[in-house]
């Protein structure tokens, strides 16, 4: 019987599985889909050193969700990005691509490089569980988040020939997304693309901002830190961030068809 999902907060480490043998073992295999199903993240190490091993390994179990970016992204310093994920800079919690109308449910992220010295670790939460102390402790505030529409968007220029030339995304839903029966089901925060205007009254905007801010608190008090290492890879389905760092790790970014994941955590 597939449990439901599970909630974690600062405490959870995450489950590690070996590359070759996903590749191979169906067992483990099934035992590594139920944990990102039920945690929303694994661990995947000693993941070969090329850029489509991430592909490689999704294709193995369902397909590779195309995005502007083409099949996969790598995430290095580029010149002239109008992106602060492909630059040194801090980057906080945030969800991949909300300026989708259907965003992406499992996001794996490979790590190629990394600096040796210090930066660039990685900061992950469970937007699910920061949701629902929300909703326990603050109710009005869950309700503003959950009933108020934000709108993202990003506008761009390809770097890469698989890339789209040129794109201009744009969406609009809450922050916190919710079902008939009153559930949880997506998480969307990404302060680097969240569009400034809002369709809200003036005196309605502190209490949106004041809402915000107390999510963003539960988000970061609940969160884990740790660094990836070279060969290693991480789905990701929660919220994510990387520290400040002057460092230059290098990553590839690869999506899964987002129908594999039942309930999107909210996801670097």
């Amino acid at each position: 019987m597939i449990q439901l999902q599970e909630q974690w907060g600062a405490e959870h480490r995450m489950k590690d599985f070996d590359y070759n043998t996903l590749m191979s073992n169906e067992r483990v295999l099934l035992d590594w889909l139920l944990t990102m199903e039920r945690k929303g993240s694994a661990m995947v190490r000693n993941t070969p050193q090329k850029d489509i091993a991430g592909p490689e390994l999704i294709e193995h179990i369902a397909y590779v969700k195309q995005s502007h970016y083409g099949p996969h992204s790598p995430v290095i310093n580029r010149p002239n990005t109008n992106n602060v994920a492909f630059t040194n800079a801090k980057l906080g919690m945030h969800n991949d691509l909300p300026q989708y109308e259907h965003m992406p449910g499992i996001i794996f992220i490979q790590c190629v490089a990394q600096h040796p010295g210090a930066g660039g670790e990685s900061i992950v939460t469970d937007g699910l569980f920061a949701a629902e102390e929300l909703r326990r402790n603050h109710p009005e505030d869950f309700k503003i988040l959950s009933s108020t529409d934000m709108y993202f968007w990003d506008k761009g220029h390809a770097n890469y020939s698989w890339e789209m030339p040129e794109f201009y995304k744009i969406a609009k839903f809450p922050v916190i997304r919710i079902n008939g029966d009153n559930e949880v089901v997506q998480i969307a925060v990404n302060n680097a693309i969240r569009d400034s205007h809002m369709d809200l009254p003036p005196q309605e905007v502190k209490k949106y901002y004041a809402a915000y801010k107390r999510f963003h608190n539960i988000l970061y008090a609940n969160a884990m830190t740790f660094k990836m290492e070279q060969g290693e890879y991480c789905y990701r389905g929660p919220l994510a961030g990387r520290d400040n760092s002057s460092c230059n790790t290098a990553l590839h970014c690869t999506i899964l068809s987002h129908a594999m994941l039942y309930t999107p955590r909210g996801a670097d």
